[in-house]
């Protein structure tokens, strides 16, 4: 499970996803909540089948969202480069996971 006690998280999720069922959604919220970091993860449904099949503007969207959630955060917003590439999200403290 990814730490979010400090950091944002968003999931895009395909809602009839026969690969990673929506339910997982569900068991994962009540585990961050249970923990009480609840307000760190976004989980963003999608209605549709298939696995991963999102439009390039539902992703720009939700990753739009993560990055604004990461900038509101004290000490977050420093490590946030002005130029986000795929390359930079892997050295910082931020999730955005396909489903």
């Amino acid at each position: 499970m990814f730490d979010v006690s400090q950091s944002p998280m968003v999931t895009l999720h395909i809602t009839l996803d026969p690969v990673v069922p929506f339910q997982h959604e569900y068991i994962y919220q009540d585990m961050v909540t249970q923990a009480g970091r609840g307000n760190f993860l976004t989980v963003i449904p999608v209605s549709g089948d298939g696995h991963c099949n999102f439009s390039g503007e539902q992703i720009n969207s939700a990753f739009g969202m993560l990055v604004q959630q990461a900038s509101a955060q004290p000490g977050l917003e420093a490590r946030i480069p002005q130029a986000i590439g795929w390359r930079s999200i892997l050295r910082h403290p931020i999730a955005f996971v396909l489903f």
